[in-house]
C-alpha cells in the first residue's frame, strides 16, 4: 500500500491521507521488492496497522513521517529483508513479530538536523535481525535526537545499534528506557533488566 501526495483542487488542501485503518491483510512476495506499507510525504495523520501478516518482503514499514497516532498492533512480518523505518513518525508497537536480514526497527533520519520528538513505544513484540553489520534488532539515527524510546516486555535478538555517542547534539529530552526485554534469544525471561539512558 502506497500513499502519495494528492493534487489540491479548487483552492482545498486535502493532499494528506488521514484517518486510515489497514487491517487483517496479508503481503506476500518472493522477490524482496515490496513493502507493506510505505507513505513517503510528510503531513499524513492518524494510522492503524493490525492483524496483518507479511513474508518475503523488501520491509515491513518505510514511513516519512505520520503524525499524532500511529499504531502498529498484532501483526507478524518474517522473511524481510529491512523492517520497519520511521524516520521521523512516532510508534506504538505490541503483539507484533518483525524477523529482518537488517534492521528490525530503525528509527530516525539519517542526517543530523535536529528533527520534532518522537515518541516511540515498543511494547510485548519479538523483534529480530540476523544484521552483522550497521544495522540491528533496533537502529537509533543520528535524526532521533529528541527521540524518547520505550521498550518493555520484548523479545529481542539482534543487536541494539546505538549510534547515540556519535550524534552531534543530543537533546535534553532524549531518553531511552529498556525494561523487562528478553535479549538474544526466542524465549522470554522470567525475570527482566532495567536500563535508563538519559
Amino acid at each position: 500500500i502506497s500513499f502519495i501526495h494528492a493534487v489540491p483542487g479548487a483552492g482545498k488542501n486535502y493532499c494528506y491521507s488521514h484517518n486510515v485503518t489497514i487491517r487483517d491483510c496479508e503481503f506476500i512476495d518472493d522477490n524482496n521488492k515490496s513493502v507493506a506499507l510505505r507513505q513517503n510525504i510528510g503531513g499524513c495523520v492518524n494510522f492503524l496497522m493490525e492483524n496483518c501478516i507479511g513474508d518475503g518482503l523488501h520491509s515491513a514499514v518505510q514511513v516519512k513521517n505520520i503524525e499524532e497516532s500511529f499504531i502498529i498492533r498484532n501483526c507478524k512480518f518474517t522473511n524481510l529483508t529491512e523492517g520497519i523505518n520511521l524516520n521521523s513518525s512516532s510508534l506504538t508497537m505490541s503483539g507484533t513479530e518483525v524477523a529482518s536480514a537488517s534492521y528490525g526497527v530503525r528509527i530516525g533520519q539519517g542526517s543530523v538536523t535536529p528533527e520534532a520528538a518522537q515518541k516511540i513505544n515498543l511494547t510485548n513484540n519479538i523483534i529480530k535481525s540476523s544484521a552483522t553489520s550497521k544495522d540491528g534488532a533496533i537502529f537509533i539515527r543520528n535524526g532521533a535526537e529528541a527521540a524518547n524510546i520505550s521498550i518493555s516486555e520484548n523479545v529481542i535478538n539482534g543487536a541494539f545499534a546505538d549510534i547515540v555517542s556519535t550524534m552531534t547534539a543530543v537533546d535534553p529530552a532524549f531518553s531511552v528506557t529498556a525494561d523487562k526485554n528478553y535479549w538474544g534469544g526466542s524465549t522470554p525471561a522470567v525475570e527482566g533488566m532495567t536500563v535508563e539512558v538519559e
